[in-house]
């Protein structure tokens, strides 16, 4: 199902860990590390329930934080990546 609605998202701040979910199996998120790190003021996600229910969710906290998913939108994708890339941490990196 196409991603249809308008939605007002806000993200919040994150330790983390994100652990890699079921759904990156058929991915390359699948080919790269299993836990991505909470970095200080360089993460942040958006919680499950404010997104819309056909998000794919690669990345996500135990406190069900999205750091790393995917909205259908059309013929195409939205792919969010909550990190800012302000440090080089490895296992972003390889994400």
């Amino acid at each position: 199902r196409a991603f249809s609605h308008k939605f007002d998202i806000d993200t919040v701040w994150s330790d983390g860990p994100f652990m890699l979910q079921n759904a990156a199996t058929t991915t390359e998120f699948f080919y790269g590390p299993r836990a991505l790190p909470g970095v200080a003021s360089a993460t942040v996600g958006i919680p499950v329930r404010d997104l819309p229910p056909e998000t794919i969710h690669y990345y996500m906290s135990a406190d069900e934080i999205s750091v790393v998913f995917e909205i259908p939108a059309g013929a195409g994708r939205i792919l969010f990546m909550g990190y800012d890339f302000s440090e080089m941490v490895p296992a972003w990196i390889d994400a």
